[in-house]
């Protein structure tokens, strides 16, 4: 892809993701106003507005600027996980007090939104191995992204086998799976298992970052320092609003709450 065309898709994103968020944003804070309080409001609205912009700013700047950097396009991942999972969430929110007919469309919705957090989770997993330059610290390294993909398309294909699971939010009402064959159990077992592996990645990915630091020049030392600013001002905003109630995109237990056996 040339630049110029890079640099238009990257934008054109940029701005999609923008309106939608001014407006998606602000249709669920004003849908809230009289039942919340202004600070709830306002994290709310630091998470929900001001993350994904955010993300589709600095990747349509890495994007324009330097199109063969792979940390443009991994930070593009999260912004289309907005644009395309904010609206099949909230369908899915709408039909759950329907009590609706398991048909194949909203079964393929489900099974999207029980996994479609890893859309966030893992480009920011792969943001310490890539940094700065959209490589691994070595040729060494590359394992480790093989490793992260095959690890999360592990959680998709798990998604798609419990035997039953729940519309949305709502607890008491499940739809049978066609192609479920996992009961309740044996999903925790083996989400226990995936976490698990999960986190050895999450240390792996830090290792890693520490490996370049080590050998990289002043300016990449700089870069990797303002890296390390960014991500503590992003784990204190999003953490907060997590325990607050207000996160949800990385909702661990989620996916096993979503699950009952047959």
């Amino acid at each position: 892809m040339s630049r110029r065309a890079a640099a238009w898709v990257a934008w054109s994103l940029y701005g999609l993701i923008t309106c939608l968020s001014i407006i998606w944003s602000g249709d669920g804070l004003l849908g809230q106003g009289g039942s919340r309080n202004a600070l709830y409001l306002a994290g709310e609205a630091l998470i929900s507005l001001a993350a994904p912009v955010v993300f589709a700013i600095v990747a349509a700047l890495i994007v324009s600027r330097q199109p063969r950097n792979t940390i443009g396009w991994v930070l593009m991942v999260p912004v289309g996980l907005y644009v395309v999972g904010g609206p099949i969430a909230s369908y899915i929110e709408s039909l759950a007090p329907s009590s609706p007919e398991p048909t194949v469309p909203l079964l393929l919705m489900l099974w999207f939104n029980n996994w479609n957090w890893l859309l966030l989770i893992f480009p920011l997993l792969f943001i310490p191995l890539l940094f700065p330059n959209g490589r691994p610290p070595t040729p060494r390294w590359r394992w480790v992204g093989v490793a992260a993909i095959a690890w999360a398309s592990l959680f998709v294909l798990l998604a798609g086998l419990p035997q039953q699971i729940n519309v949305g939010t709502t607890p008491n009402l499940v739809l049978d799976n066609p192609i479920g064959v996992l009961g309740k159990d044996t999903v925790e077992r083996l989400v226990g298992v995936w976490i698990a592996g999960l986190l050895a990645l999450v240390v792996t990915c830090g290792v890693a970052l520490f490996v370049r630091y080590r050998r990289a020049n002043d300016t990449e030392r700089k870069q990797i320092k303002w890296l390390l600013y960014a991500s503590a001002v992003f784990l204190v905003v999003y953490v907060g609003g997590f325990v607050s109630g207000l996160g949800g995109t990385a909702n661990f237990g989620g996916y096993i709450w979503g699950c009952s056996s047959g």
